[in-house]
């Protein structure tokens, strides 16, 4: 039969999710069952429709190879941007060295440029995805709140009202109200309602709803001392009072509370509060239309700064001009014809670190820009974790 490349199909649940459990388990050594790890995608009632994302590579029958792209929605000041997460990459054990991910990968990456795909992201090491052309893109910063912080700076905060309670796929009221929370955000993955549970409990996540006198306060996804989500709409109260309340039932001395560059309210109150904070490298990102990844995170930036009028062009290598600018406050990005003059050339992986990446502001990158468009990076991206595959 030898070798033979095939999308997945549904009556293939068992083979696929065995598949990949076995190999993860044997690199991990952790036992990882992926219906428990990511139940969005591998559980009985979803796995099943996610297999036609599945790529597979057999040879005489049996599966050595697999590698999911999965197609999502990022939101991003009313923009949809089609993103594709790239994950459960997995070749088998005695399978290694033979270039079996590196056909998948590749056939994967046609297949989203050939469907209209922004950007593509995914988790893994730096330069194992960087021959593909992903490259760490956007930042993330985490806040660590201890017992002592609480203790000091959260005295006043009362929670004598205040019940925690862990949500149930059947807790109607509550998954209603945090579904709404996401799709009021300005940037936000869309979340089909009937798997907002099993996005938010991937990862090894719980989520708590929390409530005072009995109306909805807010809610976090976490697991234990690892908080990947919180919201309570824009009350500044609501979030100590939730994160307060979060804190003060666990028995761990130190919370991580994980915040993209764009919830900036987020990090305004938490900065006044934390021991400390960490400020990293967002996920690998591959960008297939730069224009119009970079107007929405543009606008997203303008949303909460006021951006001075200019015009930047970037000779993107192997792509072509962007034209970006931001006249009486309003960004636009578009790509010009071969030829058009450009203030300065970038390799793809370069331009992706420049215009999102905050150590553009240190190593003196930004210098060679023009003046008045310096203001105008790093952009806020970021994928929000819940929802990468």
């Amino acid at each position: 039969m030898g070798i033979q490349i095939e999308k997945a199909r549904p009556e293939q649940y068992d083979e696929v999710v065995d598949f990949a459990t076995m190999v993860f388990s044997v690199a991990d050594g952790d036992g990882t069952y992926f219906p428990n790890l990511l139940p969005k995608l591998y559980s009985e009632k979803n796995g099943p429709e996610t297999m036609p994302f599945h790529y597979l590579l057999r040879e005489d029958g049996a599966i050595k190879a697999c590698v999911l792209s999965y197609p999502m929605e990022l939101w991003v000041c009313g923009t949809a941007l089609r993103a594709w997460g790239i994950g459960t990459v997995s070749v088998h054990p005695r399978s290694r060295g033979k270039s079996y991910m590196r056909q998948l990968m590749w056939e994967a990456i046609r297949d989203m440029e050939e469907q209209g795909a922004d950007f593509s992201v995914l988790g893994g090491l730096r330069q194992r995805y960087g021959y593909y052309g992903y490259e760490k893109t956007g930042s993330t910063i985490k806040f660590s709140v201890n017992k002592a912080n609480v203790r000091h700076a959260c005295y006043d905060v009362d929670l004598s009202g205040v019940t925690m309670e862990q949500v149930k796929p059947e807790d109607r009221e509550a998954l209603d109200w945090i579904a709404a929370c996401n799709e009021r955000r300005p940037l936000h993955v869309a979340r089909p309602r009937a798997m907002v549970h099993d996005i938010l409990s991937s990862w090894s996540s719980r989520i708590f709803f929390f409530r005072e006198g009995g109306k909805p306060l807010g809610y976090l996804s976490a697991n234990g001392p690892q908080v990947q989500e919180i919201d309570t709409g824009d009350s500044q109260e609501a979030f100590w009072k939730v994160l307060c309340k979060y804190i003060s039932c666990g028995n761990e001395w130190e919370t991580k509370i994980e915040v993209g560059p764009d919830r900036t309210e987020q990090i305004a109150w938490l900065r006044w509060v934390a021991e400390y904070f960490t400020l990293s490298s967002g996920e690998n990102v591959k960008v297939f239309c730069f224009e119009r990844v970079i107007e929405a995170f543009l606008r997203l930036k303008g949303s909460q700064y006021t951006l001075p009028d200019g015009e930047l062009r970037i000779n993107i290598r192997d792509y072509g001009v962007v034209e970006i600018a931001v006249r009486d406050g309003v960004a636009t990005a578009r790509k010009l014809a071969e030829g058009s003059g450009a203030h300065l050339e970038l390799a793809r992986a370069e331009a992706q670190m420049l215009l999102t990446e905050p150590i553009s502001l240190y190593d003196g990158v930004l210098g060679q820009l023009p003046r008045e468009v310096r203001e105008w990076f790093p952009l806020p991206f970021a994928f929000p974790k819940a929802d990468n595959v």
